[in-house]
């Protein structure tokens, strides 16, 4: 496919604005604003309650259960789009059969990932959270215990995230997450707010995410009669069609984990708790356009499994130039407004307590925008499992990124870190269109050239 230009992806956004898949952007504009409203009064108030340094560290204990979201070993990915398949091609036991695989092993790896975080935090290194023992009032290693409680509940909640996918309900269930996040932030905060301790403070989060799992699992059972079908145990089939596509999956948690996270414990070991927020608060605001752009990905993608299902390629095309016309835009514009109004914007968000490199702003805004030039077509990519290509490569890159940014922080600080994250970003745009353009979905933009040739908006 030859001569895609940006005013071809410009006239598919008339057709755009007429379908469902608008309004679960709509939806998901809503949760994001919900969200960066949860970011911007965590930092304001755990900052106020517990101080510069309290915040670094509290920040540095939250990376666990961060850490722990990432830790579905591939499996609920990889499932969740072999169920919208299966659901596409009206094969509700096998949908039914998929889930009940995933409940089942995102069990045995909770209760591993549990009992290998007592061993290590409890037995092997009791003084490694030394550093939150004042901060925790002697209580370091309980508090880590309830955020790895809290963190495996979020693996429980990707599951039923996904089924709501596959049953045609992504806006639903993203909107219904959101808000239980939320519920469960507003709980945190008014007992940080109030005087609790750290550890009281987890206790809520923990509790909170139990009463909203519960209640996502009760809304999906009313919505997927094969959710409410589902066998006690899923069958070996199920558990084998999963391995091939979770294997090449597996590489994108850890790796998501690597540079979002590992970075912030980096800059925690060299830098101490103090040079986290900082990093962390730039780094979050200067990702605001990316995850708005992300919305209108993350909902595509749905449909382009289940375009994908019926072998509908005309709308695979279209949801791929659609993508092309409007995240990158988005993020761009975005580069734009953060550049000139970032340093004002953290101080009054941190109540000037964090002060924050403009060479670092400057640094992470080109990130964002390099993450936007890749991560939409691997998205797509990764709905259909040809995620292979790229997924082990971006583990590697990952950890070099992180590597090369620690080395380069003892001369440049945190804007050390930014700049070794930038350089795997650019070698993921490399690598992430050399597998697109050698892919045969690559083709399917021709349909975007003549209106003539594209669906009916979905």
């Amino acid at each position: 496919m030859r001569g895609f230009s940006l005013k071809d992806a410009a006239t598919l956004l008339p057709d755009f604005a007429k379908s469902r898949i608008a309004r679960g952007t709509l939806v998901g504009v809503a949760e994001q604003f919900l969200q960066i409203s949860i970011q911007f009064f965590s930092v304001a108030i755990f900052s106020k309650c517990f101080g510069l340094e309290g915040l670094g560290v509290w920040l540095l204990l939250f990376t666990i259960p961060s850490f722990l979201t990432f830790a579905d070993l591939g499996f609920t990915t990889a499932g969740g789009n072999e169920m919208t398949i299966s659901v596409a091609k009206g094969n509700l036991s096998q949908a039914s059969n998929y889930y009940a695989a995933l409940r089942c092993l995102t069990a045995v790896t909770s209760i591993i990932i549990f009992a290998a975080s007592f061993i290590f935090f409890n037995i092997l290194f009791p003084n490694i959270a030394n550093f939150a023992e004042k901060f925790t009032n002697g209580h370091a290693n309980f508090t880590i215990m309830i955020l790895v409680c809290y963190g495996l509940l979020a693996l429980y909640k990707s599951v039923l995230t996904v089924a709501f996918r596959a049953n045609d309900n992504y806006a639903f269930g993203g909107l219904l997450g959101a808000l239980l996040t939320g519920a469960e932030a507003l709980a945190a905060l008014s007992t940080a707010a109030a005087g609790g301790s750290p550890v009281l403070v987890a206790s809520v989060y923990l509790a909170s995410r139990v009463v909203g799992n519960y209640v996502m699992q009760a809304a999906l059972k009313r919505r997927a009669i094969w959710v409410r079908t589902h066998p006690r145990l899923p069958t070996l089939s199920a558990f084998r069609e999963l391995i091939s596509p979770s294997l090449a999956a597996l590489a994108l948690p850890g790796a998501y984990a690597i540079s979002l996270q590992g970075a912030v414990v980096v800059i925690g070991v060299i830098g101490g708790p103090s040079a986290v927020p900082a990093f962390t608060v730039v780094r979050t605001l200067t990702r605001t356009a990316l995850q708005f752009a992300m919305i209108l990905n993350l909902t595509s993608m749905t449909r382009f499994t289940v375009s994908f299902a019926n072998n509908d390629e005309r709308r695979m095309g279209y949801l791929i130039g659609l993508n092309i016309a409007i995240c990158v835009p988005i993020v761009v514009i975005g580069a734009i407004v953060i550049h000139f109004i970032a340093q004002k914007f953290i101080d009054l968000w941190s109540h000037h307590v964090i002060v924050a490199d403009d060479t670092l702003v400057t640094t992470m805004i080109i990130v964002m925008v390099a993450n936007i030039l890749w991560t939409p077509i691997a998205n797509f990519l990764l709905a259909i499992n040809r995620h292979s290509g790229y997924s082990f490569m971006f583990l590697v890159v990952s950890a070099a990124s992180i590597v090369l940014g620690g080395a380069l922080m003892h001369q440049y600080a945190a804007t050390g870190m930014a700049l070794g994250l930038l350089a795997g970003e650019m070698i993921m745009i490399a690598w992430v269109w050399r597998e697109f353009l050698n892919s045969e979905i690559f083709e399917y933009l021709k349909y975007c050239k003549n209106p003539n040739n594209r669906p009916s908006a979905d």
